[in-house]
C-alpha cells in the first residue's frame, strides 16, 4: 500500500511538473507588470486618462493576471485529493521521513500559498477598478453640477 501510494506519488509528479513549471513562469513574467498597475497611482485629475487607466487595469486583470489565477487553481485542485490520501496514510516523523511525500505535501502547501497571494493581487486589481469608477463618478457629478450652476 506505502509503496503504491509513492508510485501515484512519482507518477503525479512526472505529470504535473511540467505544469508547475509552466505556472511558476507565468507567475514571475506577470508579477511585475501587475504590481506595476498596482503602484500606479490614480489620474483622478485627469477624467480622460482615468478612463483609460481603468481600461488598462480590466484588460489587463482578464488577459494577463486571470490566466495566472486560474492555472494556480487548477494545480492545487488537482493535487488535493491525493495530497489528503498522502496525508492520512502517512505518519509523521521528524528524521524518518519518507522523501517523495514530504516533498508532494510542500509542493502542494506552496503552490496553495501561491494561489492565494494570486488572488489577492486580482482582488486588488479588481479594488482598483473599482476605485476608478468612483472616481469617474465623482468627476461626472461634479461636472455636472457644474452644468447646471451655469444654465441658472
Amino acid at each position: 500500500m506505502n509503496s503504491e501510494l509513492n508510485l501515484t506519488l512519482n507518477d503525479t509528479f512526472n505529470a504535473i511538473s511540467i505544469l508547475l513549471v509552466f505556472v511558476t513562469m507565468l507567475f514571475s513574467i506577470r508579477y511585475p507588470e501587475i504590481k506595476e498597475i498596482l503602484d500606479e497611482p490614480l489620474q483622478t485629475d485627469k477624467p480622460k486618462a482615468l478612463e483609460r487607466q481603468k481600461i488598462k487595469v480590466k484588460r489587463d486583470l482578464f488577459s494577463k493576471w486571470l490566466p495566472v489565477v486560474i492555472l494556480n487553481l487548477i494545480v492545487v485542485y488537482t493535487m488535493t485529493p491525493l495530497a489528503f490520501k498522502t496525508l492520512v496514510q502517512s505518519s509523521l516523523s521528524l528524521l524518518n521521513f519518507d522523501f517523495i511525500r514530504t516533498t508532494f505535501i510542500l509542493i502542494w502547501f506552496f503552490i496553495i500559498v501561491f494561489s492565494t497571494s494570486s488572488i489577492i493581487l486580482l482582488l486588488k486589481l479588481c479594488k482598483k477598478i473599482k476605485q476608478c469608477n468612483i472616481h469617474l463618478k465623482i468627476i461626472s457629478a461634479k461636472s455636472n453640477s457644474m452644468k447646471n450652476c451655469n444654465m441658472k
